[in-house]
């Protein structure tokens, strides 16, 4: 016995929530996708999208042993700090960088850091001094710390004097300072470009050398350094230093025992505990950067936030003091931000970094500093093999894809012999071809790969042949010669897809030619016809045309053109007359520019709208006589559909004698509706001539039209249908949904009320009435509070609905769960969209659940896609869906009712 589910068509949206919500520090989780992988021996990369009552989190955190000897961080620099480059050039600028993060906030108007900078124990650069921004200080026996560094205490000594240095390698000569400039800061020093008296003393070898005020910007001696200064120490340096003399430069002691410092802004969480007042407090959420240590700082944490991003809201500072400290840090500072945020990473066995989150800017900021670690373990030979598919999932007659890499113990790439490598395969029937794995049964298979004693393997799925298989793209219009790229994509019979190789199909043509090469196809002629792509029992074409068609577009047997002229003065006529290349007329235009000596031009204007274009017209024809014509310019004016006017050429110079077709071209990248006008032009102020020019035989040269009567998608596409229920499941039906109008109204006619039946196949339904969740089972249901905005979690207005409907698991006895929407299927965020989907595909695999999502949209089409049933169907007032549940596919018939006024 078939059972029938009505469905009113006003149906109401649902949202969805995950498992029960977890302690996530600050914030309330939801749920976390989260992947760990190794960059090198001691060093892990995580990579989380968090799901928060304040919105989607995207967080990757590296975490670096610092006992492991492979590993070494470290200060990354452009080549002068004054200047500015990406991170991943300063990443690329040394050896073995895995990771590597942005570092100090920065001046963007002093070509400066505000922090201190120590690289490998060198003395970079000082700090500004101002108390809001600490410093991260890693000393030379691994022990780290944040503090603020508001003094370098440095010094700049002869025999009888010391002068306090404020600043080395700071732009900032003001206020009776004195700064040192070395080579890091670049190749000159500021002289007399600065807005006030400076004086320079040179030191070559610990010897002044020049001194001199207000001088051009010298150059930095590679064993020296400048000392600049204003104000009242430009007297004293005259009373006290004299070239000869010998110096020392002495810096305070504490720096002596620094192997890396870098400056941030404030601190955020100290000794395990989130500060609450920031010395520099940046409010709001934003993309965000963090650097954190271990009590014991024997772990070093590098954190980035995504913000100021479509699917991800960035971090306020107290929500990443939280992150910090559950990822096992017990200090932390609050690195640059907001477009200066960025990671980038080397994959195991991979020889290039790649940015691993997404820069607010959409592209990389150009920054004075970053942190990175090195793999610094010795190099040797090969020890493992890495093995990766392109495909989560593979059909069967397939060949399987191996991208392969070699990594030695400690994780450095290592080259592979193709020549040396063995293959070989288990778990379900295949054979191997040149190297290449094809499966020929559906399952898992494994393959494992070797070279000499170093191996690796990899499991994947295969899900037998396809049912459908779909072609990007469907239809395309091509000249002959040109070429396209082609993706095709196979469905199994649960919807979920896998991309298939040119190669592994077979490929028919008709009414088209062209060589297919990988996946690029190139047509070699001129027609309209398809190509069709099958596997198994499953096909997809793609339509064509490929060349030129002339259409007419008038033929001047009738009167639709007006003179016009630019400017006023220049005189002529346009009107049909008996004289043409075909037919008994043709469009004669008399000119006379004479009277100017400006550009001038006299115009055919055909109407207000002017002549249709057809579709794809690429370009105009025009049959022209030339005789009287005086070698005038001969142009056109074209609209496109968006109402812009463009210029068209037919020619430079009309200059011959009887008939000649000419075109026009129309500019690459827009859809035309319409001519409007032919025109004769003169620009050259020394012709003035007068003269006559015909017209015949317009016509639109379109490029070839691919076949009307050919679906250009799969031929294995689900279709609404027309059910034929019993009388049974009709009555069922209306007892079902007239209930409480029966109960009313109750008859003594016993036929209404003795009728037996089955119990029908029990179905859940979940849908959303306002505010509230309903739960329906039967005649059983629950309600649930849930709100909702469109997007089922807002990042203005955090709910609990997506905890609700997450956890909700239908009855044993249920076999369907439909989930009714009442808008069009889409999702704001990426992310919303993989978890509804994921949970009710959880249904599916755990529970043994069907799950159909209904909701309303263009058209009424029925799919299964990655496991689940999507009814769309084309939403009015006046009609309501009939389901059959019986088959492995549902059936779903549409029905449109009667509605009268009363």
């Amino acid at each position: 016995m078939k059972y029938y589910s009505k469905i009113i068509a006003a149906l109401t949206a649902i949202a969805l929530a995950v498992s029960s919500p977890a302690s996530f520090a600050y914030n309330k989780l939801y749920h976390t996708y989260s992947s760990t992988s190794a960059l090198a021996p001691g060093v892990t990369l995580t990579q989380e999208q968090r799901m928060t009552d304040s919105g989607w989190f995207n967080v990757n955190l590296v975490t670096i042993d610092l006992t492991n000897p492979s590993v070494k961080s470290t200060v990354l620099l452009p080549e002068y700090i004054s200047q500015k480059a990406t991170l991943m050039d300063l990443a690329k600028s040394e050896d073995d960088v895995v990771a590597a993060i942005n570092g100090d906030f920065f001046d963007t108007q002093g070509q400066s850091t505000l922090g201190m900078v120590v690289k490998d124990g060198e003395y970079i650069t000082s700090s500004i001094h101002d108390d809001r921004f600490y410093t991260y200080l890693q000393l030379n026996d691994g022990r780290s710390y944040i503090a603020k560094v508001l003094g370098e205490s440095t010094k700049l000594t002869n025999d009888g004097f010391s002068l306090d240095i404020t600043y080395k390698n700071k732009p900032y000569l003001q206020y009776d300072r004195a700064i040192v400039f070395d080579r890091n800061w670049g190749n000159a020093s500021i002289g007399n470009t600065n807005s006030e008296s400076v004086i320079e003393m040179v030191v070559v070898d610990d010897t002044i050398v020049s001194i001199a005020l207000d001088p051009s910007p010298q150059k930095i001696p590679e064993d020296g350094y400048i000392v600049s200064a204003v104000g009242t120490l430009i007297p004293q340096i005259h009373s006290n230093f004299k070239v000869g003399d010998k110096v020392t430069l002495k810096e305070g002691g504490f720096i002596s025992h620094l192997d890396q410092a870098i400056g941030g802004g404030a601190k955020i969480l100290t000794d395990g505990v989130p500060e609450t007042d920031f010395s520099l407090n940046i409010s709001g959420r934003h993309p965000r950067s963090a650097l954190g240590f271990s009590q014991d700082n024997t772990k070093l944490f590098l954190a980035t936030i995504d913000g100021r991003h479509g699917d991800f809201t960035g971090m306020t500072q107290t929500e990443l003091a939280y992150l910090m400290a559950e990822a096992g840090a017990y200090n932390a500072i609050n690195l640059d931000g907001g477009g200066s945020s960025e990671m980038v990473t080397k994959s195991l066995g991979e020889t290039n970094l790649e940015i691993i989150n997404h820069p607010s800017d959409g592209t990389e900021r150009r920054i004075h500093n970053g942190i990175g670690i090195k793999n610094i373990g010795e190099k040797g030979g090969l020890d493992q093999i890495l093995i990766e598919t392109s495909q989560e999932r593979y059909f069967t007659g397939s060949s399987i894809d191996l991208s392969l890499k070699g990594i030695d113990k400690n994780y450095h790439p290592v080259a592979l012999s193709a020549e040396a490598l063995e293959i070989e395969a288990f778990g379900i029937d295949h054979k191997i071809v040149d190297g290449e794995v094809i499966p020929l049964e559906e399952g898992t298979i494994t393959i494992h790969v070797k070279q000499g004693t170093a191996s690796g393997q990899i499991t994947t799925e295969v899900i037998g042949k396809p049912v459908r298989i779909s072609v990007y793209p469907q239809t395309a219009r091509l000249m002959p010669g040109e070429s396209l790229n082609i993706s095709l994509t196979g469905y199994d019979k649960n919807g979920f897809s896998a991309p298939l190789k040119v190669k592994d199909v077979d490929i028919l043509q008709s009414g088209v030619n062209g060589a297919l090469v990988n996946s690029q196809y190139t047509v070699t002629e001129a027609g309209s016809g398809y190509v069709r792509f099958s596997l198994g029992e499953a096909n997809a074409f793609m339509s064509l045309g490929v060349g030129e068609n002339a259409e007419p577009l008038y033929d001047f047997e009738s009167d639709l053109g007006s003179f016009v002229s630019y400017p006023e003065n220049v005189t002529g006529s346009y009107a049909l007359t008996n004289f043409a290349r075909s037919g008994e007329f043709g469009g004669t235009l008399q000119y006379d520019f004479k009277k100017d000596s400006a550009t001038r031009a006299a115009y055919v204007k055909f109407g207000e709208e002017g002549l249709s274009l057809p579709e794809n017209t690429k370009k105009i024809g025009l049959w022209v006589f030339g005789d009287y014509a005086n070698s005038h310019w001969l142009r056109g004016k074209v609209t496109d559909t968006t109402g812009k006017v463009h210029t068209i050429d037919f020619t430079k110079n009309v200059n011959w004698s009887g008939w000649k077709k000419v075109e026009a071209s129309l500019p690459v990248g827009y859809e035309f509706k319409s001519l409007n006008r032919l025109y004769l032009v003169e620009t050259d102020p020394a012709i003035r001539d007068a003269g006559v020019v015909v017209f015949d035989d317009l016509e639109a040269v379109v490029t070839a039209a691919p076949p009307e009567n050919l679906n250009a998608t799969s031929d294995s596409a689900y279709q609404f249908q027309t059910l034929t229920p019993d009388s049974e499941d009709l009555v069922i039906e209306m007892k079902e949904e007239n209930k409480q109008a029966e109960s009313e109204a109750k008859s003594d006619d016993s036929e209404n009320t003795t009728i037996e039946s089955p119990s029908p196949a029990i179905t859940s339904t979940i849908e959303l009435s306002g505010n509230r969740l309903v739960k329906t089972l039967n005649e059983t249901t629950e309600v649930l509070s849930v709100n909702n905005d469109g997007r089922f979690i807002s990042r203005t207005n955090p709910v609990e609905g997506w905890n609700s409907i997450l956890n909700f698991v239908p009855q044993e006895a249920t076999q369907d769960v439909i989930v009714m929407m009442s808008d069009a299927y889409s999702f704001k965020n990426n992310f919303d969209k993989k978890l509804f989907e994921d949970k009710f595909n959880q249904l599916r695999t755990d529970l043994g659940k069907r799950v159909i999502i209904v909701s309303p949209g263009k058209s009424d089409t029925l799919d299964v896609i990655n496991g689940l049933w999507y009814v769309t169907y084309k939403k009015d007032d006046h009609t309501e869906l009939l389901f059959d549940f019986d088959g492995d596919i549902p059936q779903v018939e549409k029905v449109t009712f009667l509605c009268f006024d009363e």
